[in-house]
């Protein structure tokens, strides 16, 4: 029962909202978050991050922009 409970809460709940906040209220450090995060990502999740949030994928792309 208490499985099913959880899994209902976390349906009804998006969990990144809730990390969001952890930071937004002081419980978790912003640098901590992300790279916990960068870690727990993929390298090809990282680079469809990094493009489609427009932010350059490779040192060449940033010193390009300059």
């Amino acid at each position: 029962m208490y499985l099913q409970q959880q899994e209902e809460h976390t349906m009804e709940h998006d969990v990144r909202d809730f990390a969001l906040a952890m930071v937004d209220e002081g419980h978790a450090d912003a640098n901590h978050m992300l790279l916990a995060c960068l870690k727990y990502m993929s390298t090809d999740d990282v680079r469809d991050m990094l493009h489609c949030n427009e932010y350059p994928t490779c040192e060449e792309d940033l010193y390009a922009e300059e």
